[in-house]
């Protein structure tokens, strides 16, 4: 109770003004910093709570008439409660936590100016780490109730884990930049979640990528990893007591809460004293729990390395060595130099939780079933066949090995090999909204008008990407049109830079049947339905119309573009 009304005191400074008129920023400095939400302040308020420190500075969040219905701190004590209650050392929660580099936390920005995300190199930086101080690199999009549970839970399912070329490229500029080569995912339909993955201690994804997978429903997962001499030294510093671990993992989830991203892949390769075993395993513990009480979809998964008994010996299944593991997680990631037997072995093992085993694949490759590259399907085909989900390692390989020229074409070749095993997602929210905007362009369109022309990246702008791929055409030997393809269009777009280019031909046979295009497989229980769409004119196909099909338990609106003329839409109800 103690620790609520200091966390309630403090929240209430933290959000009381700095007495500028109409102020709410953050360390004010006279209105010039950046706002911080009621989260911001909430975890900052444990912090100086946990601390015992009234240093509040001018601390500024939001309106009075504001935060009397927003209920923040209500509903972050809720989340932090029970981890605090778990907690073995709970009545010294942080007390050791110095006021060390709490005033020069500060976005990092590059040579030129642009700030960029960065990671954790070392436990020191992660355990003085204070949220509020970085705001531009928290994403802009949530991740809402687009996301939904799994039908059955024991479904298999597909991860990526992005590591590229060390990590934090290109894509660490959090406003982008202006070259337009880079590496792109836009098949998202395919998976369930994206992982983050550089060889420093704690990789936050950079904002671009979290804002693209939420966009498209799918979690986003940061990566906590220690390997090689290293590794072993930060290990034990870390599990050498019970506070470090508390207080890491509390860290780790309200570094999830600040930057909003929706778990860990957490990665131990190397030795650990088996005298500090107990302590992985609490801290596995604090790290599930405390992000699920934060965040209920989040996911903390296991990297098959280092076994109970701290040998750092990869298992390449899920056996007795990794179980305790796998029991503490929300899954286990195995590492990639499997055989096939081993996999119904893991699949037996697993029991219902199987599809909560991803059995890895490198698409490099190396000593992997299929060799990796172009032949990553095969290795996807006998783990479905196993009845296990699947961890997709660098598919960034497409754009490291492969002609950058023909990046696009080769990323559609590597995806629509793996899309017959890949379940497809089904966005169930409203508003589903989508230009089909990749997140990069050669021009930037805004309505409909050219505002910029020349190269430009930026995931944060990509769109809602298609549910279909390979079975997007369908055509029937009846139709008046034939359809041959639909590809991305970069000369013109409606919002971003680019959009959906479908091409065909008009047939011989006078027939009113429709041709159709699949773009989206949804399950949206919402009525009344109100959709619009746009479509760029055609004046030399004028005898081509385009309507939009909903297909849904009782009446389907067929809706035409808006006929210029008349001044009227012309609206059709059918069955379905």
């Amino acid at each position: 109770e103690s620790v609520q009304k200091l966390i309630t005191l403090y929240f209430e400074q933290l959000t009381r003004g700095c007495g500028h008129e109409n102020c709410t920023n953050y360390d004010c400095a006279n209105g010039k910093s950046k706002r911080m939400e009621p989260s911001q302040a909430a975890a900052i308020a444990l912090l100086l709570a946990a601390k015992g420190t009234s240093k509040l500075c001018k601390r500024s969040a939001l309106p009075e008439s504001q935060l009397k219905t927003d209920g923040s701190i209500t509903n972050f004590w809720t989340k932090w409660s029970s981890l605090l209650q778990r907690s073995v050392c709970k009545n010294t929660v942080n007390t050791s936590l110095s006021a060390k580099h709490t005033s020069d936390q500060l976005t990092r920005y590059d040579s030129d100016g642009r700030p960029e995300a960065c990671p954790f190199s070392n436990l020191d930086d992660a355990l003085h780490w204070i949220p509020g101080r970085d705001d531009l690199c928290v994403p802009s999009i949530p991740l809402t109730a687009s996301v939904k549970p799994a039908r059955d839970p024991s479904s298999p399912k597909l991860l990526i884990c992005h590591d590229m070329m060390g990590g934090y490229q290109k894509d660490r500029f959090v406003q982008g930049h202006s070259l337009f080569e880079d590496y792109y995912f836009y098949h998202w339909a395919l998976i369930e979640g994206f992982i983050y993955f550089s060889h420093q201690f704690l990789s936050i994804p950079p904002p671009g990528w979290i804002n693209a997978a939420h966009r498209n429903g799918k979690v986003a997962l940061g990566t906590m990893i220690t390997e090689w001499k290293d590794g072993a030294t930060l290990c034990a510093e870390l599990l050498s007591s019970k506070e470090s671990v508390v207080q890491l993992a509390q860290q780790m989830v309200t570094m999830a809460l600040y930057y909003h991203f929706d778990g860990w892949l957490v990665n131990i390769e190397n030795h650990i004293n088996s005298a500090l075993m107990d302590n992985l395993f609490t801290f596995l513990s604090l790290l599930t729990t405390g992000m699920h009480n934060a965040l209920p979809w989040s996911k903390v998964i296991w990297y098959d390395s280092v076994t109970v008994d701290g040998n750092l010996k990869w298992q390449n299944a899920l056996n007795k060595m990794n179980q305790p593991f796998f029991e503490l997680c929300d899954g286990i990631f195995l590492n990639y130099l499997w055989k096939v037997p081993l996999l119904y072995a893991t699949a037996t093992f697993a029991g219902h939780r199987r599809g909560d085993v991803y059995v890895g694949i490198d698409v490099f490759g190396r000593k992997c079933y299929g060799d990796g590259g172009y032949n990553t399907n095969k290795a996807l085909a006998v783990i479905k066949q196993a009845s296990l989900s699947a961890a997709v390692f660098a598919p960034g390989w497409v754009y490291e090995t492969q002609p950058k020229t023909q990046f696009f074409h080769n990323q559609d070749k590597f995806w629509l090999l793996l899309e017959p095993y890949c379940p497809v997602g089904e966005p169930h929210a409203l508003p589903m909204v989508s230009s089909f905007s990749r997140g990069c362009g050669e021009m930037m369109f805004v309505d409909g008008v050219l505002v910029h022309l020349g190269h430009w990246s930026n995931l944060s702008a990509q769109d809602l990407q298609p549910s279909f791929f390979s079975t997007m055409l369908r055509n029937d030997v009846k139709c008046g049109v034939h359809l041959e393809s639909c590809s991305v269009d970069n000369s013109v777009a409606y919002y971003g830079g680019s959009s959906l280019r479908i091409s065909g031909k008009l047939m011989t046979l006078k027939s009113n049947l429709p041709a159709s295009l699949r773009l989206f497989r949804t399950e949206i229980d919402s009525t009344p339905l109100l959709v619009s769409y746009s479509v760029l004119k055609d004046d030399y196909h004028s005898s081509v119309s385009h309507f939009l099909q909903l297909q849904c338990t009782g009446n389907v609106l067929l809706l035409d573009p808006y006929d210029h003329c008349t001044g009227t839409y012309r609206r059709q109800s059918v069955g379905s």
